[in-house]
């Protein structure tokens, strides 16, 4: 098998996974067209930067997944003005109690702060970033530069579709993309979509 092979082989056996599929070019394109044409609630723009560092992988691969699984919620989503400064920022389970000791935040939400002491410059908006994902890497010889992103939910619902999953708020779906390191083969991706997971019906309960 080549690298991808191997990446999706790998992804399969963690709990909480649902269905492993690789993106082609047409699908990136489908789901970058829904991610830049969202805006929030409140007005402000939205940019998912994740998913620009997604698509500059060589590889793509859609995770399906519950929240047992254990790069679930990763993905950060930050108040910012254009000039750069960070105005709020959400913030992971595991920062929780680092936050909570923190005198210059004010919760917003049960996950997200704004900052009492910056001040930016410029139009507001909201940007999500990617994250890394290095125990790919350690364990799947030969991929390299492994990043996640989270995409909108237009765009969750275009990809959980994509294998018969139904939209539902217990299964989330990441993006994965990574490189290859030299000496390593790499597969075509130009097949169908693989199955679902055996023993896995479109609505089952996660």
């Amino acid at each position: 098998m080549g690298v991808v092979d191997d990446v999706m082989e790998y992804l399969r056996s963690i709990p909480g996974v649902k269905s492993v599929f690789p993106m082609d070019d047409d699908l990136v394109k489908e789901i970058d067209s829904i991610e830049r044409c969202i805006r929030t609630g409140t007005g402000h723009d939205y940019k998912n930067i994740g998913f620009d560092d997604v698509k500059g992988k060589r590889f793509k691969i859609c995770v399906l997944h519950t929240h047992d699984y254990f790069f679930y919620k990763r993905a950060l989503v930050k108040l910012r003005t254009t000039d750069g400064t960070i105005l709020g920022t959400s913030v992971n389970p595991h920062e929780m109690p680092a936050f909570k000791r923190m005198d210059n935040v004010i919760w917003l939400s049960d996950d997200f702060v704004v900052f009492t002491d910056r001040v930016g410059h410029g139009t507001e908006e909201f940007v999500t970033t990617s994250f890394d994902i290095p125990e790919i890497s350690k364990e799947v010889p030969g991929c390299k530069g492994v990043i996640g992103a989270s995409p909108t939910m237009s765009s969750d619902m275009l990809l959980k579709s994509k294998v018969g999953i139904p939209s539902t708020n217990e299964i989330y779906s990441t993006v994965v993309g990574f490189d290859i390191s030299n000496g390593r083969p790499s597969p075509s991706l130009c097949g169908s979509l693989p199955l679902l997971p055996q023993g896995y019906t479109p609505y089952s309960r996660a």
